[in-house]
């Protein structure tokens, strides 16, 4: 029987042994615990995972090297948390946004991320509502434990959010831009945070 009790390496494990959702979203989930969805690094699916997640879920993403081909895009609340900042190494290819954040309540946590560096590609962690509205707010982000190493514009960029933690994040080697922007956003608390050798 698989629970929360059950150490994180058995289930991730297990999960490499499932065909589900988390591979191929035609399928269903496999909930192997309550509120969990987890991404391996053999599948190398962690949009896939982020995408058959609920409202409020926990995606954990297994120590080794992820490659982003677009986009990843996270679109509901969820908290994603790698099992280690230095084990779980994240590369995007994306021609755009490397991680696009426009959904309230998401945390970011503990994973080393290599952000978009072809020319034209733009920021690599973008959190800003997605409706248009220059009114509007994204609510409650929270990110932790995060290198950012590598990109083409700004590593970390808040635009339109209100209410937001950054933590223990270190950007470096941006190419044009800066390690951390914020724009038209309120109630942000940064500790233990430092950008070097950007643009």
């Amino acid at each position: 029987t698989v629970s929360s009790a059950t150490p994180l390496d058995d289930i991730f494990t297990i999960e490499n042994k499932i065909t589900d959702g988390t591979d191929d979203a035609s399928n269903g989930l496999v909930r192997l615990v309550a509120g969990q969805v987890y991404a391996t690094a053999s599948k190398n699916n962690i949009q896939n995972a982020a995408d058959v997640a609920s409202n409020g879920d926990t995606v954990k993403v297994q120590d080794g090297s992820y490659t982003l081909a677009g986009e990843f895009d996270i679109t509901k609340s969820l908290t994603l948390k790698g099992q280690s900042e230095g084990g779980v190494d994240i590369t995007s290819n994306s021609t755009g946004y490397g991680i696009n954040v426009t959904a309230d309540n998401v945390s970011l946590q503990n994973f080393t991320y290599h952000g978009p560096t072809g020319t034209g590609s733009t920021y690599g962690i973008k959190v800003t509502p997605d409706t248009g509205v220059a009114s509007d707010r994204l609510l409650s982000f929270d990110i932790e434990n995060v290198t950012i190493d590598r990109g083409y514009r700004t590593g970390l960029d808040l635009n339109g959010v209100d209410g937001a933690t950054i933590k223990n994040v270190s950007v470096s080697n941006i190419v044009h831009g800066n390690g951390i922007a914020l724009t038209d956003s309120a109630n942000v608390t940064i500790t233990g945070s430092t950008t070097t050798n950007n643009a």
